[in-house]
This record gives C-alpha cells, structure tokens and sequence, in this order.
C-alpha cells in the first residue's frame, strides 16, 4: 500500500512539474504619460535588469507621451535627447507616439526616434513625402523563448496642434486597427499598444476580439489591475514614472492561458542602477533652471498664472490682447515666494511662438466661442480686455460681452491679438485672417516682464466671468 502512494505522489509530482515546464511566461513591462520626469529611470533601469536576470521573456514597452512637463529634457539642447537617453539605458522594446511627442515638429520628433534603440509603430498615422518624419511601421513581432509570436501594433490619438505637423496625417485609430485583424492569424498573440485613452481603448476592445491585450496611455488613468473588456486585458500605469505596469502572460502551446496586470509603485523601490543615476544627476544639475527670475504672491489657479503670462507678452510685443490657453499652464496653481526660470518653463513647456491677428470684436467673440465648445469651464485667459460670457436658462451660452477698462469695445474697430499656434490652429476656424509669426516664446515674455516688475501681484487675478 505505502508503494502505492509512493508512486501516485511521485506521479503527480512529476505531471505538476510537467505541466510547469510546459507553460512560458511572459512580462511586458509599460510607462505612459511620463511627461519628461526621468528622477525614476535609475530604480526602472534596476528594476528590469532584476527581472531579466531570472524571467527569460521581459519586454518593455512605451505608451507615449514623453516631452512636456520638464524644462531639463523640453529645454535641452537637442529637444527631447535626456529622456531617450535614460529610456535606451533601460532599455525599452517598442514604442508608440503620444500627441506630445510632435510638440517640437517632424524633423525633431524624427531625430528622437532615430536616438532610440526601441523599435517605433504606428498603425493610423499617414506621412506625406515631404515630411522629414519618415513611416512608421504599423507593427512589430516579438518572440517569446518558445517561439511564441507576439504582433505589437501601435495606435495615436496623433498632435493635438496640428499646425505644427503639417505633413501629417491620422486616421482614426479604432477603423485603421481593424485592418490588422489578421495579424491574430499568424501571429499567437496580438497586442494594440495605444496613447488613444482609455475610453477610446475600450471602443476599440469591443470592436477587435482579436487583441489579446491593450497596453494603453494619453488618459493617465491607474489602472491597479487593469480591466477586462470583452476578453481584451486593457493597461494603464498613471503617469510621470510613479508607476511600471506589468502585464503577464502565461502561454502553454503557444496559447493564453492566463493574463494579469499589476501596477508596481516606483517610489517604493530602492535599488537603483548607479550609470543610469549618473546621467540623472548630470541632466539635472543646470544651474540656469535654478535662477531667480521673480517674486509673487502667489497664484491661487490657473487663471491667475494665464494673467501674468498674457500681460507679459502683451506687453513684450506692443498688442492689445494676447490669449493664452489653460493647457499651456501645468500648475493648477502657485505658492508665494520665488519665480525660478524653471518654474517658468514648467508652467509652459511648449516653447510656442505668438501669432498676432487683427481681429474685431465679432472675431474675437469667435475665438472665445470656439474655445468653450466640449469645455466645461473656460479655457482661454487674456490680457487687455475682460470677457463676460451669458447663458440661457438651458446654459447655452448666447453672448460675450467684451470690455476694456469696463468699457465695452468698439465693435467697427480691429485690436491687435496675440495667441500662440495651438490656440490659432484650433479655435481661429471660420475667420479670415493673416498671421504675422513673433518670434517670442511666453517663457521668454515672462522672464523679461519679471526683470521690469520683479514682485508681482496676480494671486486672485481674475477676467472671465460668467452670468
């Protein structure tokens, strides 16, 4: 009887132990939305090299959105080279292209991807001969230790100024996936890695049964165990580096048996890669960031922060209006004390230069209306004039009333305007009007502005109102 036994538990045993070395187990690794914060790529860079070392199949990929949000890689000399740099330490498998990434334009966009060791993809995005930027391929094959074939396809929601990139076009990224459908025929796994947000991640997961898995971006939503959508897996890992999605995939003959996503808090980590640290600290210690420019007392919204900078280049330029955006502005607000120089390229990490228009007041009322279509709040600041936007008893909004010094304008007269490319490119739609490029950044407005009035008041500044 005890040989019996014996026998059945080392049978089990060894169909357990079988049954183990049958299954492969593959780890994507996934950043999103990291906005230039690189003080983490040194814990990354250990963190992957740990894995490596006892997971055959370790991949890492990028969900876009790598620029914007820190002047030490926005204010490089090569625009944008820091992060790539760290990035290729770590080093990252396959990447796709956030809408930040065509801020600086297609030839610098097409320098940072020619730096990179990672492998671009892009399924939706039409570039036209002419364009420094070349073709991506809309998708790349991985290979598991097995011989497991994995197909990334890659998917943007594209610039979102497009005047800018000129050359490029997209095509909407849930129709343009559809036409990979049959990538799932020769390839194991098919995986949509996507800077389209997560709403439009699940559109696209009902609509591919397909895709086994959606490692997404452009929403910075945290997702601490992703979610499942019509049997699609679909990632997100927040943003700015906090966090590291990690996706694993159990295969056994070449097939899914197992999917699930975590998300590891970088903060935590201790380890860190000592090279890649050294490049940290050497990119961070530009003392021109740390440079005094101003002193305030404070700024208690984003509105506030609008003031100074439309007064700055109002008053840099000579124009009677200048509108800034509320996406121009990364601080939701600002503490009393010290203005640095990179607190101001913070503010606004686009380094777009002015356009001025001579616009009427009927035109100006155009830019304004167009600028609160889909906003729930005011989006568009300025300098030189108030605006007083009127609603309905629906909340449709029926008038704007604009005044200078209480004083309403002159409806038969033209103002000279002052509004950067993304506000002309998205909002100046249905107005004739010819632009004349100042070659002026806001960051640059607001230095010299602070040099003339070195403490400023804007802490409760306020010029749109609503009734």
């Amino acid at each position: 009887m005890r040989q019996i036994i014996t026998s059945f538990v080392f049978l089990i045993t060894c169909c357990s132990a079988y049954a183990q070395a049958d299954t492969t187990e593959i780890i994507i690794l996934s950043t999103n939305d990291v906005h230039g914060r690189i003080d983490n790529f040194s814990k990354m860079a250990a963190y992957v090299k740990g894995l490596k070392k006892i997971h055959k199949n370790v991949f890492v990929f990028n969900a876009g959105d790598l620029f914007n949000g820190n002047p030490v890689v926005d204010e490089a000399p090569q625009k944008g080279y820091p992060i790539f740099d760290l990035m290729n330490a770590v080093p990252y498998t396959v990447s796709c292209l956030g809408n930040h990434e065509f801020e600086y334009g297609e030839a610098i966009l097409q320098e940072r991807i020619n730096q990179s060791s990672s492998v671009y993809v892009c399924a939706n995005m039409q570039v036209a001969k002419q364009s420094s930027l070349h073709p991506l391929k809309p998708y790349h094959i991985l290979h598991a230790s097995d011989g497991t074939s994995i197909a990334v396809m890659g998917l943007t929601a594209g610039s979102s100024n497009p005047c800018l990139v000129k050359n490029i076009s997209m095509l909407s990224p849930v129709k343009a996936a559809l036409q990979y459908r049959h990538l799932k025929d020769s390839a194991d796994v098919l995986i949509a890695l996507t800077h389209i947000g997560y709403k439009a991640d699940s559109t696209l997961a009902m609509q591919m049964k397909e895709l086994d898995v959606i490692v997404g971006g452009h929403s910075h939503t945290e997702m601490p165990n992703g979610a499942m959508v019509n049997g699609t897996l679909i990632t997100q890992a927040g943003d700015k580096l906090r966090f590291i999605g990690k996706t694993v995939l159990k295969i056994k003959q070449h097939k899914i048996v197992d999917k699930s996503f975590t998300m590891v808090d970088v903060e935590s980590m201790t380890e860190t890669d000592k090279a890649v640290q050294e490049k940290i600290d050497t990119y961070n210690t530009n003392p021109v960031f740390k440079t005094i420019a101003g002193y305030s007392t404070g700024f208690s919204n984003k509105e506030a922060i609008g003031c100074l900078k439309t007064d700055a280049l109002r008053d840099t330029l000579q124009l009677d209006i200048v509108f800034d955006h509320a996406r121009n502005i990364s601080w939701p607000a600002f503490p009393e004390g010290k203005i640095s120089l990179g607190d101001i390229y913070e503010w606004d990490s686009y380094d777009y230069h002015t356009m001025r228009f001579d616009l009427t007041p009927t035109q100006l009322r155009i830019v304004i209306l167009n600028s609160l279509k889909g906003a729930e709040v005011p989006v568009l600041f300025v300098s030189g004039i108030t605006y007083t936007i009127q609603r309905d008893e629906n909340g449709v909004t029926n008038n704007i009333i604009l005044k200078h010094n209480d004083v309403v304008l002159n409806e038969s007269k033209s103002y000279s305007v002052g509004m950067n490319s993304f506000i002309a490119c998205q909002f100046m739609k249905g107005i004739t009007a010819h632009p004349v490029e100042m070659q002026i950044t806001s960051a640059e407005a607001v230095t010299r502005y602070l040099q003339k009035h070195p403490k400023v008041d804007y802490l409760h500044a306020k010029r749109i109102f609503e009734n």
